[in-house]
């Protein structure tokens, strides 16, 4: 893809990759910025085994019984390989990427989240490491074949490529980081910062914009909702634009993630198949996944409002009327057909309407794309509610269904989303005083402690850094200033938990009375670390805060928080106390669990 951006100002010639890990199906791209030259996207459109060209080919992996990859994507569809799994008992992959799913995602009505099992040796993470060096083989192949010094440009460049990894709406940091140790531990990357994220809705409106398929739609100061029904999760994210060239844009509501993809839809049809043939002798696992591949390819793609029945192959040519088979395909009628897709359509309308709720009702054109959007049913049903409610309602499809991770590309080039909304409200647990007469604290007594100071305190106490819907401006910190008395003998690091709360009113307290582990709502996003031994050098000792004769130094820090990218970002720096006091930014790093 070729776009209208100006000749790479850059000082040396830089390699950077999209790569979009999809429930169903992944992608990626290249380009190889040039200095005075114009930015050029590469889909990767030849992967092994891949019977025509195409951006897309499947999250699949098959392990042998020691745990060892054989074979990936494109290759899992081809019958050679399919005797050789029957013949060595090989095991399958699919849908790995959902077991990454953060918990507190919200549980659809009718839908149930029944993702098949990982291969016994293996973890989420190690498919991702797998899967991500197999991408790494087509990265190379791509260009090393497709440019005239092709090795020696890989050679010399894939080692400091910076690498964009697309995420859905409801990845947190510690997903983030995850994926960040997969591309590590797959040799994508030498180091953690040479990947970004940025989620799928975000990329694929990126690229809509650039392919001028919504261009009247294009107006500064309206508003628009971006909806992405992919495999797995359905993502919603409301916009303004700002400006339209260059294209910037601003989040006006958090952006919402619902385990409703397209998936869901197929394990229903599941179900219902197992129940239909339970007791015939099309009951056997072999025909219900071929049914399945049948249903993937023609029911679930084709089947429209006004069909009242589909088919898929159950193999053979046998029949059983009373069971609705005929020449060995089963008849599935119009009310059972809907009821697979039903569950997600509700999620994606109750979504879309929280959003817009969400962002002031001001919007009133809603682009939708993904795999799901593509089946005649859903978009019909979509248009249908948004006629009602005199909404606009486009579906670009085409090549845009192949592009996220060329709008992934634009993403890490433009910036183009200038501002954004705080899903969650974000902050850290802090010790307050003991208070006997404060209700609250006082049942607390059994946790009360003294500090270096005698001073009693309680842990655990709520303090908020950013508050939930917040516009969060790009690269703005938000901080909180924190003090603490420390001893020679005191061990000077210190340890920020950053935590978000994803309702509404946070209580005051983090954790219940008695309680080791967090209430409902809260969720440990990284723990901060940082080493004060600097700090604690240049800080005098304190007359004030000294006590029985200890003693004692004084010394403030402040943990910066920014959330302007898809990531959050974390980072202590200090204060020692006295006349002279400076800020230093020292060392620090972020866990995550």
């Amino acid at each position: 893809m070729r776009s209208n951006r100006r000749p790479y100002q850059g000082p040396r010639t830089q390699l950077v990759v999209s790569v979009d890990i999809g429930t169903t199906f992944s992608a990626a791209s290249v380009c190889i910025l040039q200095p005075g030259t114009p930015p050029v996207f590469e889909e990767i459109l030849r992967w092994p085994k891949q019977a025509n060209p195409d951006a897309k080919v499947p999250t699949i992996v098959y392990y042998d019984s020691s745990g060892k990859a054989r074979c990936f994507g494109a290759e899992t569809d081809s019958p050679d390989t399919m005797a050789e799994v029957d013949e060595e008992g090989w095991i399958k992959a699919e849908w790995w990427k959902l077991h990454l799913r953060p918990d507190y995602l919200p549980k659809i009505d009718g839908i149930e989240i029944e993702i098949p099992e990982l291969p016994p040796t293996r973890t989420v993470d190690d498919i991702f490491a797998d899967f991500l060096e197999y991408v790494k083989g087509q990265l190379h192949v791509h260009v090393t074949s497709s440019h005239g010094n092709g090795e020696s440009l890989w050679n010399s460049l894939y080692r400091n490529m910076d690498v964009v990894l697309t995420t859905p709406n409801g990845w947190e940091g510690r997903h983030q980081h995850r994926m960040r140790q997969a591309a590590m531990a797959a040799g994508l990357v030498n180091r953690g910062t040479q990947v970004k994220f940025v989620t799928e809705a975000e990329a694929a409106i990126i690229y809509t914009a650039e392919s001028g398929k919504i261009n009247d739609w294009l107006v500064e100061d309206e508003h628009l909702l971006v909806c992405d029904c992919g495999g797995g999760t359905v993502d919603i994210t409301g916009y303004r634009i700002q400006n339209v060239s260059p294209l910037r844009l601003e989040e006006m509501s958090y952006p919402r993630c619902y385990l409703a993809g397209g998936v869901f839809v197929n394990q229903a049809a599941k179900i219902y198949l197992k129940e239909r043939l339970h007791g015939s002798e099309w009951d056997d696992e072999t025909i219900i996944e071929h049914a399945m591949q049948s249903f993937e390819r023609n029911a679930k793609r084709f089947f429209g409002s006004t069909d009242g029945f589909m088919t898929v192959e159950l193999g053979g040519s046998k029949g059983d009327i009373k069971r609705g088979i005929i020449r060995g395909r089963l008849k599935i009628q119009k009310a059972d057909m809907i009821s697979f897709f039903e569950p997600s359509i509700q999620a994606i309308i109750e979504g879309l309407e929280e959003t817009l709720h969400g962002g002031g009702d001001v919007a009133d054109k809603i682009i939708i794309g993904g795999g799901l959007s593509n089946s005649p049913y859903v978009f019909s049903q979509l248009q249908k509610w948004a006629s009602k409610l005199g909404l606009k309602l486009s579906r670009p499809g085409g090549p845009v269904e192949k592009a996220v991770t060329s709008g992934a590309l634009s993403w890490y080039l433009d910036a183009s989303v200038s501002s954004r909304v705080a899903k969650f409200h974000y902050g850290t647990n802090v010790a307050i005083p003991f208070d006997s007469s404060d209700p609250e604290v006082a049942c607390r007594e059994s946790e009360k402690y003294q500090d270096i100071l005698g001073e009693w305190k309680i842990d655990n106490a709520w303090s908020e850094i950013v508050e939930k819907n917040e516009k969060i401006k790009t690269g703005k910190e938000y901080s909180a200033w924190f003090h603490r008395s420390f001893t020679d003998d005191d061990e000077l690091t210190v340890f920020m938990d950053l935590y978000a709360y994803r309702w509404s009113h946070p209580p005051r307290f983090i954790k219940d009375p008695g309680c080791s582990v967090v209430r409902d709502g809260f969720l440990h996003l990284c723990t901060v670390e940082a080493d004060l031994t600097s700090c604690y050098a240049a800080a005098p000792y304190s007359t004030t805060h000294s006590k029985k004769g200890r003693r004692v130094k004084y010394l403030q820090y402040e943990l910066l928080i920014l959330l302007n990218e898809t990531e959050v970002h974390a980072r202590l720096r200090w204060k020692p106390d006295g006349p002279n006091s400076r800020l230093i930014n020292g060392p620090a790093k972020i866990g995550y669990d």
